[in-house]
């Protein structure tokens, strides 16, 4: 995956505080916009919120990937939003979702986008690491301890 740096200072809010998918995407994009570099917001959210309406992103066990694919972002760009209450997200298991990534990925940038949604997957299903996020209190530990997960999942399953 390049010299990509998964989640930049400033791509992790830890209190996200809406309960609504759609405002949750919103706050979090608003968020962390500018730490992604994202060329436009509105645009950004359009698309991920477009997405989101044609299936849900929840996966279960607590955790969402929204994404969209979208020319208002030059390159591959994460974010996570933890809510501790929880948002509705009509995932498959029916429980609210603590953690919610949004992706956003220019469309020329489909093998990152897939590899980036893989490794996202692949650690948010340990049940372990989900609970040391949830147990991490600072925005700048979650960023390392989500970088390190996200490095590691990208090289072991690199092709």
């Amino acid at each position: 995956m390049n010299d990509l740096t998964s989640f930049p200072d400033g791509t992790v809010v830890s209190l996200l505080n809406r309960e609504d998918k759609y405002r949750a995407i919103h706050e979090l994009i608003l968020k962390t916009a500018g730490s992604n570099g994202v060329q436009d917001s509105f645009e950004f959210e359009r698309a991920v919120v477009e997405r989101e309406k044609l299936l849900s992103t929840g996966l279960g066990h607590g955790v969402a990937l929204a994404h969209g694919k979208t020319g208002a972002v030059d390159r591959l760009c994460i974010a996570l939003g933890f809510s501790s209450e929880g948002i509705d997200f009509d995932s498959p298991d029916g429980e609210p979702v603590h953690f919610l990534f949004v992706i956003g990925n220019p469309p020329e940038a489909l093998d990152e986008y897939l590899e980036a949604i893989g490794a996202i997957a692949r650690f948010m299903r340990e049940p372990t690491f989900r609970d040391r996020l949830i147990n991490t209190h600072s925005e700048h530990e979650l960023e390392v301890l989500l970088n390190r997960a996200f490095d590691y999942e990208v090289h072991h399953h690199a092709s």
